[in-house]
């Protein structure tokens, strides 16, 4: 949650610089016989980057939904009985009734297991590397799954998207605005982005300015 409001705020920053440079520049409604800015060649891509982002994450999404429904249970094996001493670190998890129970991973399993067995608790050793064995064969199924859903290729696929989405709002927002239309560029970039993250206090400002620009700009 922090780096999405230091990215929203930084990008806000952006757009107010960008609208600075092009006040600076000497802001004009362009002609509709001059050449395309640097901002208008930019938009094409942008909105490609966008498209290709918002498929990449529809993708992804199912693919969650999809691992979810599907994803087994954990072993009952993994959960730490009653009056077995354990660690302080092994971790809890809430249960469907509220309570929450210890779980343990292979690697705790299997120590308790090598524990038991330098004390010849052979017994004691043996049930505890059958939980670690119920464990792995479970984290496998989850492999299994993850693969034949392709979940992490769309995962992998999103993350990808995103990072080339941001590289051409980067570019965007930095590339000075010599004219409305310029600015209905940022404009884009900036409505994009998610503006419940935004904490500064000219906020309310910053909206104002965008819808007069959206207002004032020729329609692209």
């Amino acid at each position: 949650m922090v780096e999405a409001i230091e990215q929203t705020t930084t990008s806000r920053r952006r757009f107010l610089a960008g609208i600075g440079a092009g006040a600076a520049a000497g802001l004009t409604i362009p002609l509709p016989a001059m050449a395309s800015s640097d901002l208008a060649l930019m938009k094409p891509q942008f909105d490609a980057a966008l498209a290709a982002y918002e498929s990449a994450s529809d993708e992804a999404e199912g693919a969650g939904r999809l691992y979810a429904d599907r994803k087994p249970m954990r072993p009952t094996e993994a959960y730490v009985p009653n009056g077995f001493m354990f660690s302080a670190r092994w971790s809890e998890e809430r249960q469907p009734d509220g309570r929450y129970r210890t779980v343990g991973t292979i690697a705790q399993w299997e120590s308790v297991a090598a524990k038991y067995r330098k004390r010849n608790w052979h017994e004691l050793a043996d049930k505890a590397q059958a939980r670690a064995d119920a464990v792995r064969r479970w984290e496998s199924d989850l492999k299994r799954l993850r693969d034949e859903i392709g979940l992490d290729a769309a995962e992998e696929a999103s993350i990808t998207a995103y990072e080339a989405l941001c590289a051409i709002e980067d570019e965007i927002l930095t590339t000075p605005a010599t004219s409305l239309s310029d600015l209905a560029v940022k404009v884009a970039v900036v409505r994009r982005q998610d503006a419940s993250n935004w904490t500064d206090d000219d906020y309310n400002a910053t909206i104002a300015l965008i819808n007069d620009i959206e207002r004032l700009a020729p329609a692209s």
